[in-house]
């Protein structure tokens, strides 16, 4: 069947033709499950509640939907297989713009106050895991304590390294907000391989693909370090609230490509049947 797909400049009034005559709206495109509901387009706002034992959110941040259970392990097939050791005694390396070379085990990260905060996890293949407890340090923290000092004038990005080579680099204003973490611990228990062992960059105003798991190395840069993977899989900066997921296309587009894809994605993660929390009442809805 040929489908007529005709898009006005805002997301939200693109409609579609499946017989002459005959108009309905791209959402409905989106809605082909029971348990799925499209999200409001709005930021997310300060008004998580809790509901049947779950942690929902009455306005999520746009086009994402809420997955129950556990969060898969997630990202591309080549980091995914990569091999490598996590070390028992692991260690950030900071380098880049500082006056000296710094080398940081557990004791040096120990001394930068800890804490733990319930932070979302938004993927840019429109699901989110909400509600997961972190603990580790404040990024803004270790900056204050350890980074600050040594850091040389001209520092406006952060490249973060993985030990699966995977690497992104974020602005550093970014990165001074009160909720970005390298986290040590997953609701309550220390990071598993899967989750990103043995640390964690955890950035909840930036979609997925920016938070570096198994964290080894921190380098201060002058200027955007610029991914492989920029602009096709990924934003440069990637803010959830301005829906950045991609370099390229439209917001409308590449939100309806993502959510296309999602289970099939998902289910070749090991989740069998992804079932999303309803995150708002349908229309009418007492």
């Amino acid at each position: 069947m040929l489908y007529y797909l005709v898009v006005s400049v805002h997301d939200d009034d693109a409609v579609w033709w499946n017989q002459p005559g005959r108009r309905r709206p791209v959402a409905s495109l989106l809605e082909r499950h029971p348990r799925v509901q499209r999200t409001d387009p709005a930021p997310h706002a300060a008004c998580d509640r809790h509901r049947g034992g779950r942690l929902a959110v009455k306005d999520p941040s746009p086009g994402q939907r809420v997955l129950i259970g556990p969060a898969p392990r997630f990202g591309l097939p080549q980091y995914l297989a990569a091999r490598f050791t996590i070390p028992e005694g692991p260690v950030l390396e900071v380098g880049g713009l500082v006056d000296h070379p710094i080398t940081l085990d557990r004791a040096a990260l120990d001394a930068v106050p800890g804490t733990t905060k319930a932070l979302d996890l938004h993927c840019v293949m429109t699901w989110s895991a909400v509600g997961t407890r972190w603990s580790g340090w404040r990024f803004s923290d270790l900056w204050d304590t350890l980074l600050r000092d040594p850091a040389e004038p001209g520092t406006v990005e952060v490249l973060f390294t993985g030990l699966d080579g995977f690497t992104a680099s974020i602005p550093l204003e970014e990165l001074l907000r009160d909720d970005v973490m390298i986290a040590h611990s997953r609701d309550g228990r220390p990071l598993e391989r899967d989750h990103g062992a043995p640390y964690r960059l955890v950035v909840p105003q930036l979609y997925g693909y920016k938070h570096v798991k198994h964290l080894c190395r921190i380098d201060l840069v002058d200027h955007h370090v610029r991914s492989p993977h920029e602009p096709w899989i990924m934003h440069r900066i990637g803010r959830v609230a301005r829906e950045e997921r991609f370099g390229v296309g439209m917001r409308w587009l590449v939100r309806l490509l993502a959510r296309a894809t999602v289970r099939p994605t998902l289910r070749r993660y090991d989740v069998p049947d992804p079932q999303f929390e309803r995150t708002s009442p349908r229309p009418g809805a007492s």
